[in-house]
């Protein structure tokens, strides 16, 4: 198994085996916090060779950076039969979150589990909005 893709973005959606994705970031910047975001997504594409036929488990965890969860971790199953073909194939998973809160300004993660092993992470840094400084101000 091959974690090709695991990021977050502004949306992501899958038409027949092909994943859009749009507005990929990794840093939000707010005047205060906390902060509600109202729409954010994580998307993973995974590659399957033949010998990883069946079905696996995986979880997407959104971690602060003591290690508390953000919101609940979202699970699913991921079902593949490439034996039969012989050949690799692919998983693609959207996991959509609105309303998310920030408590505070810091580094979050992004955590994708296959049958709970760590897979791939993300960092997510949520910073203060820099100041503008006036031609002025020099």
């Amino acid at each position: 198994m091959h974690v090709e893709m695991f990021s977050l973005c502004e949306q992501a959606w899958v038409t027949t085996s092909k994943l859009n994705v749009s507005g990929v970031f990794d840093e939000i910047e707010t005047d205060m916090v906390p902060f509600r975001h109202s729409g954010l997504t994580a998307v993973a594409r995974v590659r399957f060779e033949p010998v990883e036929y069946g079905e696996k488990e995986y979880r997407v965890e959104f971690i602060d950076e003591d290690g508390n969860n953000v919101t609940p971790p979202q699970a699913g199953t991921i079902s593949r039969n490439c034996w039969a073909n012989n050949r690799s194939d692919t998983a693609n998973i959207v996991v959509q979150y609105s309303g998310l809160q920030f408590p505070g300004y810091g580094s979050y993660e992004l955590i994708f589990l296959v049958n709970d092993r760590v897979e791939a992470i993300t960092p997510l840094e949520v910073r203060k909005t820099a100041s503008e400084t006036s031609f002025f101000d020099f």
